[in-house]
């Protein structure tokens, strides 16, 4: 799943600190509330969520117990979201309170924050040419969407590749985007429910065994 579009998405919401009242509204990245300002979105999101829903068109259904699973963990303006320690996409989050639905951007990175990143590409020897080692730009995606923040409540609705922000918390579909229902699904808009709390630890593996023996009673 390390896809850095994760389906499964990726959503992810946190919100600005409060500003001069007098300035300009503008988008702002997530950052530490004053202490005298009012407890804001930023202090509410701070912390970890779980899934809830996953909510996507009727064409494709997440199945729960990877819903159970998913968790996303806010902290600043630094976001992960997955499902597992090993299975996280790690983004940068900026949003606009004063927007209206309030808006969301989610810059994907790498683990190191990088957005942009040299990867190693072997292309293996084949007759009569030998193998070859180079390097190849990776440049990670910005998603946008709309949030609803209320208390330990969190609804987000991301389009998940870089195309107009929803303006609604509906699932959609972009017809023709992919050849299968799912990668049009994810081409087009998710909404997910968040709850605060930790997800659902992952099944373990049922054991069956034997029947315990029991000694034989004397007649």
């Amino acid at each position: 799943m390390r896809s850095h579009a994760l389906f499964v998405f990726l959503a992810a919401v946190a919100a600005a600190g409060c500003g001069n009242p007098k300035a300009t509204p503008t988008p702002t990245s997530l950052a530490s509330a004053s202490s005298s300002a009012p407890k804001d979105d930023l202090a509410t999101a701070e912390g970890e969520w779980k899934v809830s829903k996953f909510e996507v068109t009727e064409d494709e259904k997440i199945p729960p117990g990877i819903v159970a699973r998913l968790f996303l963990k806010v902290s600043g303006a630094q976001g992960e979201f997955g499902v597992g320690p090993q299975e996280v996409e790690y983004m940068r989050i900026r949003v606009d309170q004063t927007a209206t639905p309030k808006t969301i951007d989610l810059e994907l990175t790498n683990e190191k924050g990088e957005t942009e990143f040299e990867v190693p590409v072997f292309r293996p020897a084949l007759p009569g040419q030998k193998a070859v080692q180079s390097t190849k730009l990776v440049k990670l995606p910005k998603l946008h969407g709309v949030y609803k923040l209320d208390g330990d409540s969190l609804v987000v609705a991301l389009a998940m590749k870089p195309t107009p922000r929803p303006t609604e918390f509906v699932p959609k579909s972009r017809a023709g985007q992919g050849d299968t229902d799912e990668q049009r699904n994810l081409n087009g808009v998710v909404v997910l429910h968040l709850k605060r709390g930790k997800p659902d630890a992952p099944p373990r593996e049922r054991r069956e065994t034997a029947p315990a023996r029991t000694a034989p009673t004397s007649k």
